[in-house]
Formats: structure tokens, C-alpha cells, sequence
């Protein structure tokens, strides 16, 4: 399978201080629960989003998940976005995305982003 991830970066003074990875295979592994999770057709996965210590609570992460939505709406047919985490802060920061949680699945929550189509659970 052809191996199809993006990465989106943050920088000031042309250093590195953030970044989120999306990925656009059908088949992800998640290493949280230690398994490939199966995400389907005209799907994406946000996945190691990481922000520096030092430039946290300064709205990063949410600046950088704004790109990547708009990438996805602009320029790809993705209709469903998954996201998984640990971190409070990291599914507050979903929430106000509208990402819903959809399984927790041992210690981390997968998270959904809907644009077109409802998902039957």
C-alpha cells in the first residue's frame, strides 16, 4: 500500500515548534493500542500533533489543525477525519473543531470530524 501522509509545521525564526501529521491510507497504525486501525476510503488520520514546551497555550496546535481542515476542504474528497488522543488539552482543542468522540479504546479516544456523510455506529 502506497504510503500517504502530510506534514504541517509551525516555525518562528526559522525554528521548528510544532507539527501535525495527516495521513490518508485506509489502514493506520495507531501505536497507543498497538494496532492498525482501519479508517476506510476518502478519510484522513490527525495524528502526532506536538507542540514545544515553550510555545504552548499560545493557540499552536489549534492554528496548525486550522491549516489542515482547510487543507482538507480545499484541496482533497475527504469526507470523515479521525484524530485520536490522550492529552485533555489536545481533545478540548477537537471539541471546538466539532470533532466528536466516536470509541475510547483503552486509555485514548478516537475523534471523528463529519462534512458530508453521517456515521452509523
Amino acid at each position: 500500500m502506497e504510503n500517504r501522509n502530510l506534514c504541517f509545521i509551525a516555525k518562528t525564526d526559522n525554528k521548528l515548534i510544532g507539527h501535525l501529521w495527516l495521513s490518508f491510507n485506509e489502514s493506520v497504525y495507531v501505536p497507543e493500542i498497538e494496532r492498525n486501525w482501519n479508517f476506510g476510503t476518502n478519510s484522513a488520520y490527525i495524528y502526532n500533533t506536538w507542540v514545544h514546551p515553550n510555545f504552548r497555550n499560545q493557540s499552536i496546535a489549534k492554528n496548525m489543525l486550522t491549516q489542515v481542515l482547510h487543507h482538507l476542504k480545499s484541496n482533497t474528497a475527504v469526507e470523515k477525519t479521525f484524530a485520536s488522543t490522550r492529552d485533555k488539552a489536545a481533545r478540548n482543542v477537537l471539541l471546538q473543531f466539532n470533532f466528536r468522540p466516536i470509541k475510547a479504546v483503552s486509555y485514548i479516544r478516537v475523534f471523528m470530524f463529519k462534512r458530508y456523510k453521517e456515521l452509523l455506529l
